[in-house]
């Protein structure tokens, strides 16, 4: 991972003249290698980890409603794996 943050502070650098991440930080804290660190590291976690950042959400046409009602009917048919393999549990 500190390799990734790293390289991810490196790419910023080398493209600071284009606009990059970095050039949008302010002045003061655009050059602390701590402050700079710290964002590459949050921005890498959370495009590995995660589904997104909030800024899509998700919208249903409409007249469409997801509802529970079709996640238990579809785990009504599902087999625990006791019955399956004919173990009792």
């Amino acid at each position: 991972m500190n390799f990734i943050t790293a390289f991810w502070v490196y790419i910023g650098r080398i493209n600071a003249d284009e606009g990059s991440w970095i050039a949008s930080l302010p002045a003061k804290t655009n050059n602390d290698p701590l402050t700079l660190a710290v964002l590459a590291n949050y921005f890498f976690a959370n495009t590995v980890t995660t589904v997104g950042y909030g800024d899509i959400t998700l919208t249903a046409p409409s007249g469409f409603q997801l509802s529970r009602d079709s996640s238990a009917y579809s785990n009504s048919l599902t087999i625990p794996a006791g019955t399956a393999f004919g173990k009792r549990t």
